[in-house]
């Protein structure tokens, strides 16, 4: 069960997220669990994941934003293994480099 803190802050970044989508990339959490989100992610044209659909699982602990989220892809892109965790600075993989400060979009 996520914290008030965790519960807050994944309302307001889905809310965020609903308004402001980023390209190539559809997101939301469980309805039955806010702590558990699901996207798909558009292979971007010109690469060779072009018109590919990649579904990730990200699951948010419940003491978030003080604790990174897990991120795995679910869907084999020929990177990853599906189901394993993903290796990004911002998930569980590296949490001595997690920030929990608010996300911020930057607009080119």
């Amino acid at each position: 069960m996520a914290t008030q803190a965790a519960f807050k802050r994944l309302t307001t970044e889905y809310k965020d997220l609903s308004r402001s989508p980023p390209p190539l990339i559809t997101a939301k959490p469980l309805e039955s669990n806010i702590l558990e989100w699901h996207a798909l992610m558009n292979g971007p044209p010109d690469t060779p994941y072009e018109r590919g659909a990649y579904w990730v699982k990200v699951v948010f602990p419940a003491d978030y934003p003080y604790k990174p989220p897990s991120i795995r892809m679910l869907t084999p892109s020929g990177r990853f293994k599906p189901g394993e965790r993903i290796c990004l600075s911002y998930s569980d993989y590296h949490p001595e480099t997690w920030n929990p400060g608010p996300l911020v979009s930057v607009d080119t």
